[in-house]
């Protein structure tokens, strides 16, 4: 037997360090669970609500909105004259749009000339709700209903699958980072919130395509 009080100690030492650190794993592990458990929630929520939902309509006319929103402020400042929108922006904007939604593509530049931001954003919604209003038009509305449920539901399991697989990735990349005096933890909350939001969006822009 090891009799030597030194070496029981150190011995007892190095085990309590070992347990901290597995417990530290544990913790983290716990931690990074958390944050993917919380926009689970959100996800099967809004499946939950789909699936209820005898219209989705108005959820598809509102992620229309959105989406030209959205689109407007990646390509133009509010801030800027017509004139640089009518150079760069508006361009940009209908040529983004028209992969959503190709009607749009029967815009053109000379018809927002002068126009102010909020006006052009008006008119390119109207623009969206009256190719949203021949597509039902063409198809019948109960089919349409019908169309809808399936295509956001579908497209949201896809994007939720591929989304697993990268925040997968990221947890295990974002570990490293420690070694860069990062807090893994902190980079990897702030990432997976970007991730979600990339998530939520590409979901929002597919869904009208489709």
């Amino acid at each position: 037997p090891i009799e030597a009080k030194m070496v029981s100690k150190s011995i007892e030492n190095a085990q309590k360090k070992v347990e901290a650190h597995h417990f530290d794993i544990r913790k983290h592990v716990l931690q990074y669970d958390d944050v993917l458990n919380t926009q689970r929630e959100v996800i099967y929520r809004e499946r939950r609500e789909i699936l209820q939902s005898e219209s989705l309509k108005n959820n598809v006319l509102d992620m229309i909105d959105e989406h030209i929103d959205l689109t407007m402020m990646a390509y133009m400042d509010a801030e800027d004259p017509p004139e640089v929108w009518e150079e760069k922006g508006i361009p940009q904007v209908l040529a983004f749009l028209e992969n959503d939604i190709p009607t749009l593509g029967e815009l053109t530049v000379s018809q927002f000339a002068g126009e102010s931001y909020d006006d052009i954003r008006q008119a390119l919604k109207e623009a969206g709700r009256q190719a949203y209003d021949a597509r039902e038009s063409e198809i019948g509305a109960d089919q349409l209903r019908e169309l809808e449920k399936q295509v956001i539901l579908r497209t949201i399991d896809t994007k939720w699958v591929d989304y697993l697989h990268n925040i997968d990735l990221l947890r295990d990349g974002v570990n490293l980072r420690g070694y860069g005096q990062i807090d893994p933890l902190q980079e990897y909350k702030r990432e997976a919130f970007d991730m979600f939001n990339m998530l939520l969006r590409s979901i929002q822009q597919e869904s009208i395509q489709l």
